[in-house]
C-alpha cells in the first residue's frame, strides 16, 4: 500500500487538536510499523500517554497486533503489556504477552541455527525490558 505517503501526509497535519486525536495517532503508529519502524511507532504511543486512556488504548491495540502480525515480537510484548495494565489485567493482552515471547525466541534459535551458536544474553535484556 501507500503507508509511506500515509506517513508524509500525516507528518504534515499542524493542528495540535488533530495531533490528540484516537485515530491519527493510531493510523501514524500503523504507517510507521507498515514503513518497518515499530520503535518509532512505539514512541507514538509513549507520546499518547498523556491523552487519556482511550487514545493510549487504542494506540497499543494497533501497535501490539500490527507489531505481532508483521513479526516486530519485542514491539509487539512491549505493547501487549503495556495494555495490561491500561486495560485492567486484559487475558488477551497476556496470550499476546506469552506469544510475542515466543516469537523473540523463535528467532533467537533461528539465528542461532544460521550462525552455528546459541547465548540467551544476547535475548535477555530485550525480554526482561518486556517484562520488567
Amino acid at each position: 500500500g501507500g503507508f509511506k505517503e500515509a506517513e508524509e501526509v500525516m507528518y504534515r497535519i499542524k493542528d495540535p487538536s488533530y495531533k490528540k486525536e484516537p485515530s491519527y495517532n493510531s493510523w501514524l503508529a500503523r504507517c510507521l510499523i507498515m514503513n518497518e519502524k515499530p520503535e518509532d511507532a512505539w514512541k507514538i504511543y509513549l507520546s499518547t500517554i498523556n491523552f487519556g486512556k482511550k487514545v493510549s488504548s487504542q494506540v497499543l491495540q494497533v501497535i501490539a497486533n500490527d507489531c505481532f502480525r508483521l513479526g516486530y515480537f519485542l514491539v509487539a510484548a512491549k505493547a501487549f503489556n503495556a495494555l495490561r495494565v491500561v486495560d485492567d489485567d486484559d487475558e488477551g493482552a497476556l496470550k499476546g504477552i506469552l506469544g510475542s515471547c515466543v516469537g523473540v525466541f523463535r528467532r533467537a534459535v533461528i539465528a542461532s541455527k544460521e550462525l552455528g551458536k546459541f547465548s540467551f544474553s544476547d535475548y535477555e535484556d530485550n525480554l526482561t525490558e518486556v517484562i520488567d
